[in-house]
């Protein structure tokens, strides 16, 4: 194998290494990146995710709570983020 085949080679091995999206964080980066494609290209939209999100059960038990200490301009957004682990 010729350096450079083995450099590439380990080269796209250790890439996916530092990839976070399988955690609690990479979860809820994906929840913002939602909030920001949505409040650009479908701002209603936020409006019906989030009466949907008020009917499941985690809501009132865990979601709602943790939206009390967040000011109300970002409270969307942290819904969204909070949301984003349960999936």
């Amino acid at each position: 194998m010729s350096p450079i085949a083995a450099l590439v080679f380990l080269t796209l091995i250790a890439l996916p290494f530092p990839a976070s999206a399988w955690n609690i964080p990479g979860h809820m980066l994906s929840g913002i990146i939602a909030y920001q494609v949505l409040h650009q290209e479908s701002p209603q939209t936020i409006k019906k995710v989030n009466a949907v999100l008020e009917k499941h059960p985690w809501y009132a038990n865990q979601w709602q709570a943790r939206l009390q200490d967040v000011p109300v301009s970002e409270r969307d957004l942290v819904l969204f983020m909070q949301t984003a682990r349960w999936a």
